[in-house]
């Protein structure tokens, strides 16, 4: 993603990025790409939506828990989420925030890494 690949390219059988992270039940690339803004409501080709080919628990509480969360938690804040103000989940509190209350920074993905490549949000809150 650090050098511009979308989490939202769609591959031959109509799946985004979000939709292959679900269905392998690969938490931290959906934590990922949450923390990128990403939509959990988008449907494939066949309709069906990133929760719907969830296979691991973890990752279908997270799924489940970004699309009841209908507003930034900043407590100063309190902007609802809609298709101009997205979420963007923050590692640190596991709560989403709007794109004023957060920051997106990049890590490194292990200590063997040698360029920062992960994004990683972090709330204001918890900065």
């Amino acid at each position: 993603m650090r050098i511009g690949v979308s989490p939202l390219r769609i591959d031959m059988y109509g799946n985004s990025s979000v939709h292959q992270a679900a269905a392998s039940g690969t938490l931290e690339v959906l934590q990922c790409f949450l923390s990128k803004g990403v939509d959990v409501n988008m449907k494939n080709a066949r309709g069906h939506s990133p929760l719907d080919l969830t296979t691991e628990e973890n990752t279908k509480k997270l799924i489940l828990r970004a699309t009841k969360t209908i507003k930034c938690e900043n407590k100063a804040c309190n902007s609802k989420f809609d298709f101009k103000n997205i979420s963007y989940y923050c590692e640190v509190s596991h709560k989403f925030y709007c794109k004023n209350c957060s920051v997106t920074m990049y890590v490194f993905n292990t200590h063997e890494s040698v360029e920062k490549d992960r994004p990683v949000c972090r709330s204001l809150e918890v900065q």
